[in-house]
């Protein structure tokens, strides 16, 4: 059963989509009519949800809010990027060409450890025995996850020597060689800016500015690589001297999943996850354009600035889930400008995706408009195993938030509001970074602003979500939701 009209307000890239602002003013003239005084709850999902799972979002949790007396609204928002992500990750995952750096790169940081394949003392793992412990992911275990930190010191680096040894084996590995002999081969077929068919393994999502650098060192007649490309040896010893340094101050996500994310940011990121997550904010931000006869998120707050005028005045929660975060954050900075500065807002967040530093920015310019906050997210032993895409099979090990964290972002490892890691102590010492400290005290100011799951206590402050996709469907987690509805935080 879908959800009932006058609890949606439907958006696409920011833009009202199939109604009107008169359809929202509706909206908010049923909520007023109401002789209840019930709080008005404003719902936005996450950015990988289709509009047919968001519509079934909206239409389960309208029954709940309901019951606990609250007038729901769902912000639907058609950001169906989750297709999109999964489909290019598993083929990236599955190149020739990535296997055969992943292998090459995990030997190398091995060898740097001092360890072999199980994290014993040794010379590092041979080739055969790294492919070995990568196949584990066959078997849904994740490679290399009995190599403890610590493994390096402050000062470690890759040195000369080790570099020149690298560069060697990149040069020789066979695997490596077919797997660029396929791109290149077909690289004068691909219309420049587009990704090179490659024979052996499909077509290849590196970066168009990746392909451009290849296909600048080919001689216009050759048709197969004369050698490993320069492109390819300098961002592989990038990627490598990244690992280490990661590991050294103790910003890895693990061996595996680092490895990955690292070869993505060199080679992949500037393709279609950057534009995928790059839109996802963009359509948060664009819901409030100037215009309120278009803009969603603006025909919201215009339609609540008249019933402040008009002298309803009532209660009104906030709750986002993942990328829903970024949208709270755009709503209260639009907010400040459009609303009387008495309208206050309560916000819940469910395993916010927003960086810690939009959320410190957000505090500093908006904290006036938040009476109420609480944040329910996943410890971080929970979020290292929820692997992000569940069909890939633990190829990628680590949580959408770690992904995010460690890929999409500017820098590899960006504090994530959602992320327990971030507020934990070192290596993230709030006094060398202000947006964690600047959290971290509006997190102290706010009484029971912090639920970690799984969490079991008082009413309100309850859920038992295992995974990123779970808080807006964890039974304990919704109840915590209704009692805050019902009876505050």
């Amino acid at each position: 059963m879908p959800p009932s009209e006058a609890h949606v307000v439907h958006l696409e890239n920011g833009h009202l989509k199939g109604m009107t602002a008169k359809d929202v003013d509706v909206i908010l003239q049923t909520f007023s009519s109401s002789a209840k005084n019930e709080p008005l709850v404003i719902h936005f999902h996450g950015g990988l949800v289709s509009f047919e799972d968001g519509m079934e979002i909206a239409a389960r949790l309208q029954l709940e809010y309901t019951s606990a007396g609250g007038y729901p609204v769902f912000f639907v928002w058609e950001s169906a990027w989750y297709e999109t992500i999964a489909n290019n990750l598993s083929e990236i995952l599955g190149e020739d060409f990535f296997e055969a750096l992943l292998k090459l790169v995990v030997k190398k940081v091995m060898e740097k450890f001092g360890v072999d394949a199980e994290g014993e003392r040794g010379l590092g793992p041979s080739l055969t025995q790294v492919e070995m412990e990568l196949a584990r992911v066959n078997r849904g275990k994740e490679p290399f996850a009995g190599v403890g930190p610590g493994l390096l010191q402050q000062g470690d680096r890759l040195t000369p020597t080790e570099e020149s040894a690298f560069r060697q084996e990149l040069a020789q590995d066979s695997d490596l060689g077919r797997a660029i002999d396929a791109i290149v081969s077909q690289i004068d077929a691909a219309p420049p800016g587009t990704a090179a068919r490659s024979l052996a393994s499909g077509a290849t999502h590196m970066s168009p500015d990746v392909l451009a650098e290849i296909r600048a060192e080919k001689a216009p007649t050759a048709t197969r690589a004369i050698g490993i490309p320069f492109r390819i040896i300098k961002g592989a010893v990038v990627i490598l001297v990244k690992v280490i340094a990661r590991f050294v101050s103790k910003r890895d996500h693990g061996v595996h999943a680092t490895v990955i994310e690292e070869v993505l940011r060199e080679f992949y990121a500037g393709g279609v996850f950057a534009r995928v997550w790059e839109l996802m904010k963009k359509d948060t931000a664009d819901s409030f354009g100037q215009d309120s006869g278009r803009f969603g998120g603006t025909a919201m707050l215009a339609g609540i600035k008249t019933l402040w005028e008009a002298g309803r005045r009532p209660r009104i929660l906030l709750i986002g889930h993942s990328t829903g975060a970024v949208y709270i954050c755009n709503w209260l900075r639009t907010a400040d400008a459009i609303l009387p500065p008495e309208v206050k807002f309560e916000v819940v967040f469910l395993a916010p995706a927003c960086t810690v530093q939009l959320l410190a920015r957000t505090l500093d310019a908006h904290s006036s408009r938040v009476v109420n906050f609480r944040m329910f997210s996943m410890k971080d032993e929970l979020e290292k195993k929820d692997a992000m895409l569940r069909s890939l099979k633990l190829l990628y090990p680590r949580s959408l938030l770690y992904f995010i964290s460690g890929v999409l972002e500017e820098e590899s490892d960006v504090p994530v509001a959602g992320m327990q890691r971030f507020y934990s102590g070192a290596p993230f010492d709030p006094a060398n970074y202000p947006e964690i400290s600047r959290v971290l005290q509006f997190l102290a100011a706010t009484q029971k602003s912090q639920v970690w799951s799984t969490q079991v206590g008082s009413p309100g402050l309850n859920s038992e979500s295992k995974a990123h996709v779970d808080f807006d469907d964890d039974q304990s987690t919704i109840d915590s939701l209704k009692y805050i509805i019902g009876k505050g935080f």
